[in-house]
């Protein structure tokens, strides 16, 4: 349903009540609640519960929102709710487990066992704007001993190429862990560009990252 200017004020509104869980069951603070289509939003509280009053009745879309799952290309949770005038609906809302988000991000393909997934946002370092359809490449070739990029040792070399999507994100799924992952956008002759950026993953982990890079043909 469509929000609009020309909505008539209705005598008895609706509401919507609610709570929202992370992945282990626990109160999730701060995520953003917006009606979709309309401009009602709230946020919820320390005991990850919700309302929202004074709302239209009809057939809507309630998304739950925050930016640590935004940043995993993302919702934390959505659900249909049909809003009678005069009632309040209770909904309830777990965000997903990384698994789950995994599973949506690489196809259903799960990585091998101890390696991570990461998506990169890369965002213009002049404009800070998303850059999209950008040839971006991953490239690894040395496994940490410790913390410190000093400890790496020979591990085999490897790589994966790809597209950013319309939000300027990209994908790498399976992905060895803990070793140094170098990320640069391609030229067109197909090298890598000067400004690349060095990120790492851990074991069974989804990471987010953000990257600032010019388009190479700039």
């Amino acid at each position: 349903m469509v929000f609009t200017a020309g909505l008539t004020l209705f005598q008895r509104p609706a509401a919507v009540v609610g709570s929202v869980t992370d992945s282990a069951g626990r109160p999730f603070t701060g995520v953003t609640i917006r009606l979709g289509g309309t401009p009602f939003r709230t946020a919820t509280g320390t005991n990850g519960q919700f309302r929202l009053d004074s709302l239209p009745g009809g057939r809507f879309t309630l998304i739950a929102e925050h930016e640590s799952y935004s940043q995993a290309g993302s919702f934390v949770g959505d659900a249909a709710v049909d809003l009678n005038e005069g009632d309040a609906t209770e909904v309830a809302i777990r965000a997903p487990k990384t698994s789950e988000l995994v599973e949506r991000l690489c196809a259903g393909k799960a990585p091998k066992k101890d390696n991570g997934t990461l998506r990169v946002t890369v965002l213009d370092s002049v404009t800070t704007r998303p850059l999209p359809s950008l040839r971006v490449w991953l490239r690894w070739a040395g496994r940490y001993v410790g913390s410190t990029p000093t400890g790496l040792m020979a591990t085999a070399v490897g790589g994966s190429e790809s597209l950013t999507d319309a939000s300027g994100a990209a994908t790498f799924c399976d992905v060895p862990a803990d070793v140094r992952l170098v990320f640069s956008a391609l030229r067109a002759d197909g090298k890598p560009a000067a400004d690349s950026s060095y990120l790492r993953v851990e074991r069974n982990e989804l990471r987010a990252s953000t990257v600032l890079t010019r388009r190479p043909d700039e």
